[in-house]
């Protein structure tokens, strides 16, 4: 019988769930992806094929905690943190976009953002439900508004970067284990090489 130090445990407790997590993600992924509408850039098809390489990937991962093999774990820690990276430029994208976001919404319908003022699909008339809405609560005006969108963003920020903090740390606690996997495997073997 194998004797499980309480390090091992936990590790590999973390392991299995990272990996159960990061599949099951990218399955459910996979399916809602099909419900995208087809676009020019095929990002649908994309992120589809980035969905089936990380359930690929978290599928290794998962086999390596299941049979302790710190190879396939350590190939799926160096994802987690290279993914954690990676997802760093999207999120400073919708940063940027997010900071207009009180004067596309904080502002009167006529006046609303340039982009928005141009684009006839968003042109809002003056018989719109929402002019009616605004002007009844009189949230275009009241500087609760844009109190309201900064606070939303300043949230949304914190829980994204909170969430890539907490990634690159589960990587990285991934990364030692595999490597505390592969000392042992070496301190097992090297006494049978010598007999």
């Amino acid at each position: 019988m194998m004797v499980v130090s309480s390090f091992e445990a936990a590790m590999r407790r973390l392991t299995l769930a990272t990996t159960t997590l990061a599949l099951l993600l990218s399955l459910v992924s996979i399916y809602a992806l099909q419900y995208l509408p087809e676009d020019p850039l095929k990002l649908r098809r994309n992120l589809a094929i980035y969905c089936g390489f990380v359930v690929f990937v978290s599928g290794l991962g998962l086999y390596g905690a299941i049979t302790r093999n710190g190879s396939y774990i350590n190939l799926f820690a160096s994802h987690l943190l290279l993914d954690s990276l990676l997802c760093l430029i999207p999120r400073l994208v919708v940063l940027h976009f997010t900071t207009s976001l009180p004067s596309m919404t904080c502002s009167a319908p006529g006046l609303a953002h340039p982009s928005l003022r141009e684009a006839s699909a968003y042109r809002i008339t003056s018989n719109s439900l929402v002019e009616k809405v605004i002007r009844r609560h009189g949230w275009s005006e009241s500087s609760y508004c844009v109190a309201g969108t900064w606070v939303l963003e300043v949230f949304c920020l914190i829980v994204g970067f909170f969430l890539m903090a907490m990634q690159l740390w589960v990587a990285l606690r991934m990364r030692r284990y595999a490597q505390w996997l592969d000392r042992k495997e070496d301190l097992d073997r090297k006494p049978k090489e010598i007999c």
